[in-house]
């Protein structure tokens, strides 16, 4: 016995090893309270017999001889006091459980505990879930006996403490830990120590598989992807702490984004130096790579540039094109490959000078009265004369209509619309031609009486929606707009980037010097297709088409003023709350409140630092997340992470947050049902981010100035914002976008006094703000932005990207019913467009705002 020392807690050991000195813990299972019990007994196993080995001990057992010495030295009282199992081996600060029968189990050591209060909300509350036994290898009595001499009694259970999880590394069956309580040794029983290798596996499983979500929309290779994988799977072993596996997940997540933006598609050699990942590691990887992609580059751009040529000849030696319309084929060689054979290059070829016959065709029929086909070579002259003939139909009796006279519709001639809205047009026609033509010949009775279904709404109402909403969207002439309609689930937007770093001593370049270059270069940036999308009910009015003479076309009129309404409302909103979060996350610095003063019985709060910038996530058309979010919003209240409220009407019931306005940082709690929800916070804390990009303007009138006068430093701010974008940017900011209410207040500055007036600082003849520092003043059409009656939004016109890939359709009709499943007499029905909203982060830069708010209202 003087050989061997005896641990307990989770496992009394018996090493053959020098013995330690005092007491030992023993780490032992998780610890579980039966809150409904009344006495709040519990039973817990502290270990059992067996045979073990530990490279730093030897072998060492436990046998049942140990226990029966723990047990009977129990029953004794030996240590003279109840056995208490106190918090963290603190016992000043009180007791959180008694231990009140200790006996053996067919080989395995139990005890009973009484739970007091404080050990029960320590465990459910506050993490405290495992049990540390404190056992001393052979107890000696402080007390003489009447021989004079100090009693020893062998293994004595000492006492016990709740602890939280200590940092344990590489576990196998049984290891020590890697520090000790209070400076004694520890241990761990066989079957914890498993379930802590367990959630480290499934630690690694949630990384990993987190980390393949992140990379998954990087240009990498299959064999760069498949590579960085098991980069990542090779450095996490021997990592067993979840911050630094985090850590090294968005290190090697970096180098994933440095190998996918290098332009190679080979996987790099990765040998690491050690058993994970080191900086060193990085570097040779990166420089590896970009040697091996220099030489790779250049054997691929003098592939490439052979390629090329192939197809620019083949263009040039085509007859009967002009030489614009040759320019125009010859952007297709953007498509070419290093991949594509010199077959394939020849066939593109060949589908280009296809295409530009028909574009001179087209061109010819222009010129001849037959409207603008511009940005569509697929559609044949035949489609575009009966979609002109369908819509001068169609024209010609909405006129008469009252929707029209009350200025609902537009109806603007064809030579009148937008470039963009006649690509979208064309492409519409091309896919619905059939139809198109059968209804053509039934307003013109040569169509019998039943061609159109009656379950099926008129391809003409869709066609005439697309045209009203993309007519009047005041708001397009601000942002790049594009069509792709080869576009699967991404497409590319197009951007300029200019460098003048090069420049130097104001470009004097003296006989023999260097002459420095201004780079241009145009650049291409991934955005994701989203699908957008809105139900619609139409009136039996408008589905009876059986023939042109009991068609209501006051009825035809209101659904698509209404449905192209709508459309104008979403996408306006959606470009607008863009190019506001774009401006705002330019430059946008990070913030974390205290909220717990402001959430006493409250379900309003706002934020230290003001705008808020809006967070965002990207998602594909499915609607997976790619990537990680973009400036998160992460609110938190007594430990619980509160979501915000989706409107679904489909979230559980419980509390989340509602942004009130971006603008003032303002946010709201709120019920599932989007109801106010006041709540009393111990602890409440919010991250976020805000602008900087940002030139603030006080709306209060200090006390002795006019408000007119004060108001000139709103025109003053707008001044500050636009010589810093070009001063500091060389960016020459173009228009002015703010709501109706704020742009009636700009217009009462003094300097719009016509006496007082500066140049460049305007108004129009209807009293409307025209101009500031020469910037062509917008007003907001949409209802719900987030730029409210606060903000201005200055920016530089097409910077902001808006891409339509699939024109906006109908669904098939189905009979429309109320809430109780009853017919209505009419017919339900959703449309989408499949777009895109984007701006590339090197031009955000591009955008900047005044906000216009009172610091004593907010």
């Amino acid at each position: 016995m003087n050989q061997k020392t005896f641990l307990s807690a989770s496992v009394v050991l018996a090493l053959s090893a020098a013995q330690p000195s005092g007491a030992i813990h023993l780490l032992s299972d998780a610890v579980k309270v039966d809150t409904s019990s009344t006495n709040k007994h519990t039973v817990v196993t502290i270990t059992r017999t067996g045979k073990f080995y530990d490279p730093r001990y030897g072998e060492f057992e436990l046998t049942q001889q140990m226990f029966d010495s723990l047990v009977k030295n129990f029953n004794e009282n030996v240590y003279g006091q109840e056995i208490n199992i106190d918090i963290a081996h603190q016992p000043e600060n009180g007791a959180g459980a008694v231990v009140r029968r200790l006996f053996t189990d067919r080989g395995r050591l139990r005890a009973e505990v009484e739970w007091y209060e404080l050990g029960v909300n320590k465990v459910l509350k506050e993490g405290f879930k495992y049990l540390s036994a404190e056992i001393h290898p052979n107890y000696v009595s402080n007390e003489a006996g009447q021989d004079g001499q100090y009693q020893e009694f062998g293994p004595t259970l000492l006492g016990a403490g709740l602890v939280t999880r200590p940092c344990i590394k590489n576990l196998d069956k049984i290891e020590l830990s890697e520090a000790s309580l209070h400076e004694c040794p520890t241990y761990l029983s066989e079957s914890l120590a498993n379930k802590f290798s367990e959630e480290r596996q499934t630690m690694w499983k949630q990384l990993i598989a987190l980390f393949e979500a992140n990379i998954k929309g990087l240009k990498l290779s299959a064999e760069q992807h498949a590579a960085m994988v098991q980069l990542f799977k090779d450095s996490l072993t021997g990592v067993s702490d979840e911050v630094a596996a985090t850590k090294l997940r968005e290190q090697i997540e970096g180098v994933a984004k440095q190998l996918a933006e290098s332009g190679t598609t080979s996987a790099p050699v990765i040998n690491l130096s050690g058993g994970s990942l080191t900086q060193e590691d990085v570097v040779r990887i990166l420089g590896e790579q970009q040697t091996a992609q220099a030489q790779q580059q250049a054997d691929q751009a003098k592939k490439l540039a052979e390629k090329v040529k192939i197809f620019t000849d083949a263009i040039d030696a085509a007859e009967g094109l002009s030489d614009d319309v040759k320019t125009e084929l010859k952007e297709a060689k953007d498509l070419i490959t290093v991949e594509m054979s010199d077959q394939q290059i020849t066939k593109l070829a060949e589908n280009q000078i296809s295409h530009g016959n028909q574009k001179m065709v087209s061109i010819q029929l222009s010129g001849l009265g037959f409207g603008s086909v511009a940005g569509s070579m697929t559609q044949t002259p035949d489609q575009q004369r009966e979609s002109l003939q369908l819509q001068q139909q169609i024209h010609s009796n909405l006129r008469q209509t009252n929707t029209y006279s009350l200025g609902q519709l537009s109806l603007k001639e064809e030579k009148d619309l937008p470039v963009f809205a006649q690509q979208v047009l064309a492409e519409f026609d091309r896919l619905n031609h059939h139809r198109i033509h059968q209804e053509r010949l039934m307003l013109t009775g040569q169509g019998g009486a039943n061609v159109i279904s009656d379950t099926e709404l008129p391809v003409s109402v869709q066609r005439e929606v697309i045209r009203e909403a993309l007519s009047d969207l005041n708001v397009l002439q601000l942002v790049q707009t594009l069509t792709d309609f080869s576009a699967s689930a991404t497409t590319h937007i197009p951007y300029e980037m200019r460098d003048v770093s090069a420049i130097m001593g104001d470009g004097i370049v003296f006989e023999h010097g260097t002459i420095p270059k201004v780079k241009n270069s145009q650049r291409m940036d991934l955005a994701y297709v989203l699908p957008m999308k809105v139900a619609f009910e139409v009136s039996n009015e408008l589905m009876h088409f059986s023939k042109s003479s009991v068609i209501n076309w006051d009825a035809w009129g209101r659904n698509v003023a209404t449905a192209s309404r709508i459309i104008k409302e979403l996408v306006a909103r959606r470009l607008m709350n863009t190019m506001q979060r774009v401006a705002d996350s330019y430059l946008a610095a990070t913030a974390s409140d205290d909220l717990a003063a402001q959430l006493q019985n409250a379900a309003t709060f706002k934020t230290a630092q003001f705008p808020v910038v809006a967070q965002h996530q990207q998602f594909d058309l499915q609607g997976n997340t790619i990537g990680t979010v973009e400036n998160p919003i992460v609110l938190t209240i007594d430990g619980t992470e509160i979501k915000p409220f989706d409107g679904s009407g489909n979230q559980a019931p419980g509390t989340y947050y509602v942004v009130r306005s971006y603008n003032l940082g303002q946010f709201a709690l709120v019920d599932e049902l989007g109801d106010l929800k006041p709540v009393t916070a111990g602890a409440a804390s919010i991250d976020y981010s805000y602008a900087t990009n940002i030139q603030k303007v006080d709306s209060d009138v200090p006390d002795g100035i006019t408000a007119e006068k004060h108001y000139n430093k709103l025109m003053q701010a707008i001044g500050r914002r636009k010589a810093i974008m070009k001063d500091d940017r060389f960016v020459t900011p173009d228009f002015l976008i703010m709501s109706n209410t704020l742009n009636d207040t700009c217009t009462n500055a003094e300097q719009f006094i016509v006496s007082q007036r500066r140049d460049g600082t305007r108004t129009s003849a209807q009293g409307d703000l025209e101009a500031v520092k020469s910037l062509p003043a917008y007003s907001t059409n949409a209802p719900g932005t987030h730029l409210g009656d606060e903000r201005i939004l200055m920016g530089q016109r097409g910077a902001l990207t808006y891409t339509v890939v699939k024109p906006y359709s109908l669904s098939e009709m189905q009979e429309a019913r109320d809430s109780n499943g009853q017919l209505k007499g009419g017919k339900e029905a959703y449309g989408e467009e499949y777009n895109a909203i984007h701006c590339p982060k090197p031009i955000r830069n591009r955008f900047t705002s005044v906000l216009f708010y009172s610091a004593s209202g907010r």
